[in-house]
């Protein structure tokens, strides 16, 4: 249990670790911290997914002394390791994927991880993922499936040439056969970049936007502006429309590193084009929704923001409560009540399906047959 200073220079610790470089100031606390207290300290770090950015800030790249015992250091470093090991296997199960999606004619949009680690921490076992999350068209998904099981892969749909739920936006997982633990290999196969809840905007220009990816051979990745929209829009689906009672402790374990690369992402050396940000938000009716990881990588770390992305947001009073009360629960879960409007509402327009849904868990509650997933 954290001691209220404790608590403070925890907090002030986390915000520092995931801050993007270019806006970091060190804490001036961090030198007098002793070795016990440091142990409190990585156990909160570690709660919240950033020991890979306490490996990176504290021992490969420390930019100030600290007690960290030995052990402790061990400790980061045997993670950092890890991490590098399953990075290295799934990229090299992602070339042999592509290598023979290209031989079919087809090039997928890589999502997440694989791109966001080298283009936005440099080493990208200092952003690890668990899977390769790959968006072909639609009309592509027998011949993936087939790519797929040609290489052992299994799983995925049980009847592939039928036609795909478009209101979803990706099949089944797959996972290579054989494999298990930090070995295992799975494929999340889009074929939307997002579902029909939070869709993202002008999504045919996004797909067709994507552009050759000179790291892995026939894979292709989103130009940034379509990036940063499509990672605002993953972290607000995973927010909302996770089962309740889950989400907000999935905020309180992941909420530092996602606004991280969204942050990273923003003050990027080479630049965005806000311009095309802005005109690509301002054509989505969930364009509250879409700015709100904008709002709070700015509030966290003062990311800075054209005053024309601040206009977006300026006359939206619910999204600056909802605004509060995310950036309270990355160091604190959300009361009950409040993650229930949260996941029923959405924080964005409702349609037909929100209100069947809604009628569907007020007859679950009140005949206390059990609960019932947000997504819609």
């Amino acid at each position: 249990m954290l001691s209220s200073s404790n608590r403070s220079l925890a907090i002030a610790l986390v915000h520092y670790l995931s801050c993007p470089p270019a806006l970091r100031s060190i804490p001036p606390q961090l030198a007098a911290i002793s070795a016990e207290d440091w142990e409190t300290l990585l156990i909160y770090v570690e709660e919240r997914g950033l020991d890979l950015a306490a490996y990176e800030c504290l021992v490969a790249r420390p930019v100030s002394s600290t007690c960290l015992s030995p052990a402790q250091v061990s400790r980061l470093r045997h993670r950092y390791i890890q991490s590098a090991a399953r990075v290295q296997w799934l990229n090299r199960q992602l070339a042999r994927l592509c290598v023979a999606l290209g031989a079919n004619g087809i090039r997928p949009v890589v999502l997440k991880g694989p791109h966001t680690g080298p283009l936005l921490w440099g080493d990208p076992a200092l952003r690890p993922f668990g899977d390769l999350d790959l968006w072909v068209s639609p009309g592509e998904l027998v011949a993936v499936d087939r790519v797929l099981r040609g290489l052992g892969y299994g799983g995925g749909p049980s009847h592939p040439e039928e036609a795909p739920d478009l209101t979803r936006h990706e099949l089944p997982g797959y996972r290579l056969m054989g494999t298990h633990g930090q070995c295992l290999a799975s494929v999340d196969l889009h074929y939307r970049a997002c579902p029909d809840t939070l869709p993202l905007p002008d999504e045919a220009g996004v797909y067709a936007r994507a552009v050759p990816w000179p790291l892995v051979a026939g894979a292709r990745v989103m130009v940034a502006e379509d990036l940063l929209i499509y990672l605002c829009a993953h972290l607000v689906r995973h927010l909302f429309e996770e089962s309740v009672g889950w989400k907000s402790q999935l905020f309180l374990h992941t909420g530092y590193r996602y606004l991280s690369e969204i942050g990273r992402l923003a003050v990027l050396p080479c630049g965005l084009d806000w311009s095309l940000v802005i005109a690509r938000l301002s054509t989505s009716r969930h364009q509250g929704a879409l700015v709100l990881p904008l709002r709070l990588v700015q509030a966290l770390w003062g990311v800075p923001l054209p005053s024309d992305i601040k206009a977006l947001w300026r006359m939206d009073s619910l999204g600056e409560w909802v605004c509060k009360r995310l950036l309270e629960s990355l160091d604190s879960p959300l009361p009950e009540w409040e993650q229930d409007v949260l996941s029923l509402w959405m924080y964005r327009p409702m349609d037909l399906r929100d209100y069947r849904f809604l009628a569907r868990r007020a007859l679950l509650k009140r005949t206390g047959t059990g609960a019932v997933r947000t997504t819609v």
